[in-house]
């Protein structure tokens, strides 16, 4: 019987080592588990921010496209407003002429 003891107390002494070790690496794991959850709410919080700010700048930058395109819009306007009223003083005065030279011709046909 005492080598069926001392066997017994040999496989609890395993058996308790066992158990330790497990609880250490269980331990060990849970420890790695919360410090991957902290990072991974840290950067969580982190690139929400970050979104937030690039919209925010998305939206800045939007608004000033828009302001500068409406500019340019009116420019090109103004633009082919100005060329439009030269080419017709041009094309008016240049129909005044023929006119004038057409009147001249009959008169002298006239004659």
């Amino acid at each position: 019987m005492s080598e069926s003891n001392a066997e017994s107390a040999g496989i609890k002494e395993i058996f308790l080592k066992k158990f330790a070790s497990s609880l250490g690496s269980l331990g060990t794991g849970l420890v790695l588990a919360v410090l991957l959850m902290l990072y991974y709410h840290s950067e969580s919080r982190r690139w929400d921010e970050q979104i937030k700010l690039d919209n925010q700048r998305w939206e800045e930058r939007t608004k000033a496209d828009e302001s500068r395109w409406q500019q340019l819009f009116k420019q090109y306007q103004q633009s082919t407003t100005e060329a439009m009223e030269t080419i017709e003083a041009c094309c008016h005065d240049r129909l005044r002429r023929l006119e004038d030279i057409e009147t001249t011709r009959r008169k002298r046909a006239d004659r």
